[in-house]
């Protein structure tokens, strides 16, 4: 139950956050040090938003069977921790944390909670 209820409110969040990138993607950019032309601004809503929707598709997916638990938490982990650790290696490489600080808590404590998940189902 508490795998579900994890893989539901990460699909939430993604969900969101795709429809956030869709609808203002320079207002969700630019605090980040994003900015962008409308050619950029339209690939942002691709790959931000594209990415992120098709994530939270999957994630309600797998919380419609069973079997689909651990492939969800699997993915949960692996691309929210990829995430995590690109930002992480961007802010090495730039000197500076910037408003990034926010979006690495969350990532972090999103990718702690699916590794517990992951690990007490062994």
């Amino acid at each position: 139950m508490k795998e579900k209820l994890f893989l539901y409110f990460a699909a939430g969040f993604y969900l969101l956050f795709a429809v956030l990138y869709f609808a203002f993607p320079a207002a969700l950019t630019e605090p980040m040090g994003l900015t962008a032309s409308n050619t950029g601004l339209a690939d942002i809503r691709a790959v931000y938003g594209g990415v992120q929707l098709g994530l939270a598709i999957f994630l309600w997916w797998s919380t419609q069977e069973d079997d689909r638990i651990y492939p969800g938490l699997l993915i949960t982990v692996l691309i929210t921790g990829g995430i995590a650790l690109g930002r992480v290696f961007g802010i090495v490489l730039a000197g500076e944390i910037g408003n990034h600080w926010i979006a690495l808590a969350i990532e972090l404590v999103v990718t702690a909670i699916g590794t517990w998940l992951i690990l007490r189902r062994r």
